[in-house]
């Protein structure tokens, strides 16, 4: 009988705060055997007005190669560490998150740091904390825990 592995996904948008939530899934999979999923989702700004008809390979590549830079920032102090990277296209984060908790044992987030940030969750974690369908934790940045 194979024994369950814990699923945390983590919401990864390139930001620090996104690299704390990260890090921290990594020490909680390191005591409890997790399986981490770096999961970062874009859309095209709504200002477009349209969907272009060109430049989603564009983007498509950039959030990979923000999601890489990413994980290697979190793991950079920790050679052998593991993390699944998918990146999710034409949705919104937090709908893309949401979606991904229906299988997930924990959703992990960052808060933002900047201006009214400071007093509010961002817009990411409070849709996650109201529809996700497991626990979720949010990380603030190191610079707020004093």
């Amino acid at each position: 009988m194979t024994q369950h592995r814990p699923i945390v996904v983590v919401g990864v948008d390139g930001s620090t705060e996104s690299v704390d939530a990260l890090t921290w899934a990594l020490d909680y999979a390191d005591s409890s055997g997790a399986i981490v999923r770096a999961v970062l989702a874009w859309q095209y700004p709504t200002s477009y007005g349209y969907v272009p008809d060109s430049g989603y390979d564009d983007m498509e590549t950039e959030s990979e190669a923000l999601l890489r830079r990413t994980v290697e920032k979190a793991t950079a102090e920790r050679p052998g560490a593991y993390v699944e990277e998918l990146v999710v296209d034409n949705q919104l984060p937090g709908v893309a998150l949401c979606d991904m908790s229906r299988t997930a044992d924990m959703l992990v987030v960052g808060r933002g740091s900047g201006g009214l940030r400071r007093v509010l969750l961002g817009s990411v974690s409070t849709y996650c904390v109201h529809h996700a369908e497991c626990p979720v934790v949010i990380i603030r940045h190191r610079d707020e825990r004093s």
